[in-house]
C-alpha cells in the first residue's frame, strides 16, 4: 500500500490496520467493477482477517472480487 496513491492516511498503523482502512475507505467505494486482491491476508492476525474477509464479502455483493489467499498449513 505504501507505493500506491491512497487518500487514506496509513502512516504509523499496523499492516492489518492499514489494509482495513484502505479497504473500507478506498476499495469499498471505488468506481471499479473488478477488484484484484493478491495475498491480502498475509501477515494479518486472525481478528483482522475475519473483519477484512467480511468486508470483502460485502464488496463482492456489488463488484467482482478476485483474490489470491495466503495459504496456512
Amino acid at each position: 500500500p505504501k507505493y500506491l496513491e491512497w487518500e487514506t492516511k496509513i502512516n504509523n498503523l499496523s499492516t492489518g490496520e492499514q489494509l482495513y482502512n484502505i479497504m473500507i475507505n478506498e476499495v469499498k467505494n471505488c468506481n471499479e467493477d473488478i477488484i484484484l486482491l493478491d495475498e491480502w491476508d498475509a501477515n494479518l492476525d486472525k481478528n483482522k482477517m475475519i473483519l477484512i474477509d467480511q468486508l470483502i464479502d460485502d464488496i463482492s455483493s456489488r463488484k467482482v472480487v478476485i483474490e489470491v489467499r495466503h495459504r496456512f498449513n
